[in-house]
């Protein structure tokens, strides 16, 4: 309506997209991550993506820099190993006296790391509790902890949140996130 609008991920570090069913959630998550992939053919992101729902919104992906999941184990396996990698990147930042990850890719042109785009399309069906036995809890409770390092830590160091969700409250998403 506006006409086009620009997300800059050094400066918007995450999104969240919140809407009822038939909204248009998916939809524009599915841009965005298109946006992501088409910026320097990939060379510049690597996109992680998580659906729970089988991935047949985003069956047209095909891409070397695209990565999907469907259930919730692989995302808190990724989430975990994301987790890893954003520690290292503050430690190599660190070493290098850059402040951020812009900063770091201009002053080292032969060692480049890409943005990683963490996204979920409805993320609130994945860290949903309800239901589930004590064990499955703590897995959702571990994927909240490592989403909300994410959100604290993430924008520095390249590593970004891309969410949809029906129900963006406290009960599903922790107030970090």
């Amino acid at each position: 309506l506006y006409g086009p609008v620009d997300i800059n991920l050094a400066v918007v570090p995450h999104v969240l997209i919140g809407g009822a069913t038939g909204s248009g959630k998916s939809l524009l998550l599915r841009m965005l991550l298109a946006q992501c992939l088409a910026k320097g053919a990939g060379e510049s992101a690597t996109v992680i993506l998580c659906d729970l729902k089988g991935g047949l919104d985003y069956l047209r992906f095909k891409h070397p820099s695209f990565h999907l999941v469907t259930d919730i184990d692989s995302f808190i396996g990724i989430l975990e190993e994301y987790v890893g990698e954003l520690k290292t990147r503050i430690e190599i930042l660190r070493d290098a006296g850059a402040s951020n990850l812009k900063e770091y890719n201009e002053n080292n042109p032969l060692h480049q790391h890409k943005r990683i785009i963490i996204a979920c399309d409805e993320v609130a069906e994945a860290l949903d509790k309800t239901g589930l036995p004590k064990e499955a809890k703590e897995r959702i409770d571990k994927a909240n902890d490592y989403l909300s390092t994410v959100a604290t830590m993430g924008r520095a160091v390249g590593l970004h949140l891309l969410l949809a969700t029906q129900r963006p409250d406290a009960n599903v998403l922790t107030g970090q996130v």
